[in-house]
């Protein structure tokens, strides 16, 4: 296939996609290996599998986000559990309905700790 004939094929997938509501990936780096196959520097397999492995480090940053932010809803440790313990290689809450209700706890501990101070 020429160069020609394949950004043709990437330009018409590119429209029909988006008018079906349905955009290609735009993401620099895909982008970039589509511009690769166009040239005939790699093939179909190996641009599948590069855009697998973005997808894959792209659900693995959304992971560690959402780990950290669990994370900051756990309650501190007291000193004697801090000593006892090694520390957790996973955040000590994992279920999203926990950490929603920690905060809201913590939330209503701050307003009473409020109204008491007033």
């Amino acid at each position: 296939m020429t160069v020609e004939r394949r950004r043709a094929l990437v330009e018409r997938i590119v429209a029909q996609s988006a008018q079906r509501g349905q955009p290609i990936d735009d993401d620099p780096k895909f982008m970039a290996w589509v511009e690769e196959w166009v040239a005939g520097e790699i093939d179909v397999p190996e641009l599948r599998r590069r855009y697998g492995e973005l997808l894959k480090a792209r659900h693995e940053e959304r992971r560690e986000r959402r780990a950290a932010y669990l994370a900051s809803f756990a309650r501190p440790a007291t000193a004697k559990e801090a000593e006892q313990s090694e520390p957790p290689s996973e955040p000590e809450f994992v279920n999203s309905l926990e950490a929603v209700l920690l905060g809201l706890h913590k939330e209503r501990d701050q307003d009473d700790e409020r109204t008491e101070t007033q």
